[in-house]
């Protein structure tokens, strides 16, 4: 188990690739508010028109760290490997929330003043915007409650939280049942009637039938998470030549490069689940720890770059926003680059007085509550 342990750590690789799908995504939207492109027909790239698939990327991946908690506990106490309990999911919710949140909430206060200047609210409407955005501001809009969301790219966090919620208990009391069946299966007759109802996999307020798209989309993708990290798992424990790591290695690039293509094309979106199978191959081999550059990546660089991503895809709409309250008269190419060099300055301020908030409430608030 120790060597297992070692090889299942935090990668700094997939803290790169954190840090290359935040930017998809933030492309994604730069394409969309600002360059605003009318693609011409038989046109085969664009500013990365299908970039959103980003967070198909981040859901995998969650899915992955949550099946490495729950195995990690099965491993430590095996009498109770098929028992759930509500505190043990409950603890797993409650210190992914509070990870997150401070930083979510620095985030939406700058992003509500910037949505204000941009719809040029009086302050009655703004009051009132400030209402119907609680749902969003607790992360529960895409329970179906999508007042208003100012930091609308926050839909893919309440998606997440969701879907731990719902997979954890299954994935604790029937690990290998759900990982190497019900998950993969279910996912892929899923994405089948998506792709055949919708005529693409990714969307997010998309109403079909039972919930949002985004919902469906995301709790799915978590659950195909877990079996990633089995399939890694499995690979992890295999002796592999120099050969064989370095065709796993070109396998795992191949999937990204194929990846990348595909989000920069004008591809149909039919397309978008062999995306989601790439991702799955690419996470699952990247954190097997079986490729031949996976040191390299070790760094505080790449750490840095991890712990990065979460300011970058909170602070895009603010940019976005300010960018077309202020700055809409200039040349697009302008228009990009103050949008990106924003969104990098607000990420800082973001990350800086999110952690500062986080260690307030750790250190000062929740100790005077228990008081």
């Amino acid at each position: 188990m120790g060597d297992l342990k070692k090889k299942m750590s935090r990668n700094g690789k997939i803290e790169f690739y954190r840090f290359i799908f935040s930017m998809y995504v933030l492309f994604f939207h730069i394409g969309k508010y600002i360059i605003k492109p009318e693609y011409e027909d038989g046109a085969l790239f664009s500013f990365f028109a299908k970039g959103g698939m980003g967070v198909e990327f981040f859901f995998i991946v969650t899915g992955f760290l949550m099946a490495k908690s729950v195995y990690k506990i099965r491993q430590a106490d095996p009498s109770n490997a098929n028992i759930f309990k509500s505190s043990e999911g409950l603890g797993f919710l409650r210190r992914k929330y509070f990870s997150i949140l401070p930083q979510h909430i620095v985030a939406f206060a700058i992003t509500f003043v910037a949505y204000v200047l941009l719809k040029d609210l009086t302050l009655v409407g703004a009051i009132k915007k400030g209402i119907d955005s609680l749902p969003a501001f607790f992360l529960m809009q895409m329970n179906g409650m999508v007042f208003t969301s100012p930091n609308h790219v926050t839909w893919y966090l309440s998606v997440m939280f969701v879907g731990i919620a719902i997979v954890y208990p299954f994935l604790k009391k029937y690990y290998e049942t759900f990982t190497r069946y019900v998950a993969p299966i279910a996912s892929l007759i899923v994405f089948g009637w998506l792709i055949h109802e919708t005529k693409k996999l990714t969307g997010v307020e998309t109403w079909v039938g039972i919930g949002y798209k985004g919902m469906l989309r995301g709790i799915l993708e978590i659950a195909l998470g877990t079996s990633a990290f089995e399939l890694s798992r499995f690979l992890s424990e295999k002796d592999f030549s120099f050969k064989q790591k370095l065709l796993l290695t070109l396998s795992e690039y191949a999937c990204f490069g194929i990846t990348s293509l595909y989000i920069v094309s004008q591809l149909n979106y039919k397309y978008e689940i062999y995306i989601v199978v790439l991702l799955f191959v690419m996470v699952s081999v990247c954190f097997s720890g079986k490729t031949i550059d996976g040191k390299l990546f070790n760094n505080r660089v790449m750490a840095f770059l991890g712990k990065f991503t979460l300011p970058i895809y909170l602070s895009q709409l603010t940019a976005i926003y300010l960018v077309n309250t202020f700055f809409v008269e200039n040349a697009v190419q302008e228009r990009v680059l103050v949008t990106f060099g924003l969104t990098l300055g607000i990420s800082i301020v973001v990350m800086v007085f999110g952690n500062a908030l986080g260690r307030f409430t750790k250190n000062v608030l929740v100790p005077f509550i228990k008081k």
